[in-house]
């Protein structure tokens, strides 16, 4: 028993050839087995495998070949677009001396490492888990420490750029895909009214997007221009406590960016 490696357009990986003895003294053709393991394509067009191009110089020419698949076997022709499955070819020679041998061929599913992410994203806090059509592979990416084993994406530790991710489907008939997604730092949204009544709706003054530029800071003044509130890395979670209803003024300060100014109205 020894292995053969082989080259097609079908890219096969490996197989195994073991060599028996001759069923007849007579024979010119020894009695050969072979497990040989395809690739399939996805929609491939049928590009036929030469069966006979594997057992060249092992065997006599002039066989009659035949398959246990239906439109499998075209001449010598194997077309692995028959499908996964486990299929016998048979080879026949019918002259003064008779002998048969059959070649089993294993056709391997294609894995799909399709990974389905957005072209763009904007840097945030929570985590982004691409979608893969084919689930238990590898995940490598172009930064560190910004992606799980799972898949999922770090935003804020891969930051502001373009994330370049791989992912590999391991195995015989694996496959890998690298996509190339840019994170944007998006601009801020402001608000001017904000109700922090308990009810759980809009009490907090939210920034949409703030938590994406660090080393922020946000001021709010009465309309005397007394300071009510300073926070520095403002987390989105100002509740006003202990502040009166009315109309409150505010500078919001961000790294790399002019300062936003604006009004916001305190209702209860």
């Amino acid at each position: 028993l020894f292995s053969v490696h082989l080259l097609d357009n079908l890219r096969t990986r490996r197989w195994r050839l073991a060599i028996g003895e001759d069923r007849s003294p007579d024979s010119q053709l020894a009695h050969k087995s072979l497990d040989h393991r395809v690739r399939a394509t996805k929609n491939a067009p049928r590009d036929p495998f030469r069966v006979l191009e594997l057992i060249h110089g092992l065997a006599e020419t002039g066989g009659v070949w035949s398959s246990d698949c239906e439109d499998c076997l075209v001449g010598a022709s194997f077309d692995p677009t028959v499908g996964a499955g486990t299929y016998t070819v048979t080879y026949t020679i019918d002259d003064v001396c008779v002998d048969t041998d059959e070649v089993e061929v294993v056709v391997v599913p294609q894995a799909d490492a399709s990974v389905n992410l957005p072209d763009w994203v904007c840097l945030a806090l929570e985590g982004l888990q691409p979608g893969v059509a084919w689930p238990g592979g590898v995940w490598t990416a172009n930064c560190d420490g910004c992606l799980s084993d799972i898949g999922t994406i770090d935003l804020m530790q891969a930051g502001v750029g373009v994330l370049e991710i791989t992912y590999t489907v391991e195995g015989l008939c694996g496959d890998s895909q690298s996509v190339a997604m840019e994170v944007v730092g998006c601009d801020v949204e402001v608000v001017n009214v904000f109700s922090p009544n308990g009810d759980e709706q809009n009490d907090e003054l939210v920034f949409q997007y703030l938590t994406s530029f660090p080393g922020n800071q946000l001021t709010v003044f009465d309309r005397w221009g007394n300071l009510v509130y300073q926070k520095s890395n403002y987390g989105n979670n100002w509740r006003a406590e202990g502040v009166a209803e009315g109309t409150y003024y505010y500078v919001l300060t961000i790294p790399g960016k002019e300062d936003l100014t604006g009004s916001i109205t305190l209702v209860r």
